[in-house]
């Protein structure tokens, strides 16, 4: 009887198909890995600490307040001492220490404080702008890795995120998302660590209506006992164990269980999603107040404002990107002084705000009654200016 399969190719063990399977979960792996950027690929900006519009170096910032771009650290003591110098810095790595990086992350400590209570903390954190109706969810999976080293001996951190609902309204109270494992023990060389945390559920829950909501992933290197319980899935507390450097890079938010190979945006993309929160007219590498005229608004007004008395100049000045939201404009005089502008490249002119505020940028300058300068019809006016739109 004629076999009708005759044409059929002859059959391959299954051992010999090994290596074109083998191949074929590489080019799977090679394809996630260099997947095109977005949200559920990073969701972190300023993961490798490359823009640095604020400065580099910052000595015992405010509780809140920002660090390198659109990072920025909380802290209490809750009844203790802190160290008298917590130092958080922008700098270089050895040549070939971590391919695909330039910087790294620095909190120096010059001690371990003291008498830290019970819901003491302190953390360097990112509000993922709506990470929390985009990658949170029933059965959904977000994980957080970074490279860290610490030569303080036996010095631990811990990695933590919280599922946000925004403000306005009536939202659902932030959730903390616990993992086994938050807690880790530093060494003196490069290690890369990742954290895989199981969202919440959205259903039934109330977003605020401010349109904020955020995914806040937050790296503590202090705790206390209750801090640990209700943030860090338990654990022991942790000073700042003795004077050293604390270094992290390449920090990275993935959707799903995998922490995939970190890829960097170009400068130009990351300091535009950077831009989005914060933008400043000095350029990048002069500090806020700093004397100089570089970058500056610089125009000659058609309005006259008397000395001591208020008014107003109108010009319009366009942000580089547009804003989450109408951001808070701070004004400076090319000599430094904030709350001013300068005129007829002469004398400062205090008291001085900017108004009628967009995402897209500001078109006047509100002047108070307070200075002794006069604004001529036709004077020059020269200002730096800031804009802060972060979370």
């Amino acid at each position: 009887m004629p076999n009708r399969y005759c044409n059929l190719p002859p059959a391959v063990p299954i051992k010999d198909s090994f290596p074109q399977i083998d191949a074929g979960f590489a080019a799977v792996q090679d394809d996630l890995d260099n997947m095109p950027f977005n949200m559920a690929r990073q969701a972190i900006i300023n993961g490798n600490f490359d823009v640095a519009q604020r400065g580099t170096s910052f000595v015992n910032p405010t509780n809140g307040g920002f660090l390198l771009d659109h990072w920025a650290t909380f802290y209490t003591a809750d009844g203790g001492v802190l160290p008298t110098t917590v130092t958080h810095s922008q700098q270089k790595l050895s040549p070939g220490d971590i391919p695909n990086s330039y910087f790294f992350d620095r909190t120096n400590v010059n001690g371990a404080g003291s008498g830290f209570g019970v819901s003491a903390y302190y953390f360097k954190g990112q509000k993922i702008e709506h990470g929390t109706r985009y990658l949170c969810g029933a059965g959904k999976k977000v994980t957080v890795s970074f490279w860290a080293r610490s030569d303080i001996p036996g010095k631990r951190i811990a990695v933590a995120i919280q599922q946000t609902y925004g403000s306005g309204g009536s939202p659902t109270v932030g959730e903390a998302l616990t993992t086994s494992g938050q807690i880790i023990t530093l060494s003196a060389v490069w290690t890369r660590y990742s954290f895989t945390f199981t969202t919440n559920t959205l259903a039934g829950k109330t977003f605020g209506t401010n349109n904020d909501d955020y995914l806040w992933v937050r790296i503590f290197s202090m705790w206390g006992t209750t801090t640990a319980t209700s943030y860090l899935g338990g654990g022991t507390a942790e000073t700042f164990v003795g004077a050293g450097n604390i270094d992290i890079i390449q920090v990275q938010v993935c959707a799903g269980d995998v922490a995939l190979l970190y890829q960097p945006r170009t400068f130009g993309e990351e300091l535009a999603l950077c831009q989005r929160y914060y933008e400043k007219s000095y350029d990048l590498g002069v500090s806020i107040s700093s004397a100089t005229g570089i970058g500056e608004v610089y125009y000659s007004t058609r309005r006259a404002v008397a000395a001591s008395t208020s008014g107003v100049l109108v010009n319009t000045v366009p942000f580089k990107v547009r804003k989450r939201i109408p951001p808070t404009v701070k004004l400076y005089s090319p000599s430094g002084t904030a709350n001013a502008l300068r005129v007829d490249n002469v004398n400062d002119r205090t008291g001085a705000t900017a108004g009628t505020i967009g995402d897209s940028g500001f078109a006047q300058v509100n002047l108070d009654s307070t200075s002794a300068t006069t604004v001529g019809l036709d004077s020059l006016i020269e200002y730096q200016w800031t804009a802060d739109a972060e979370l």
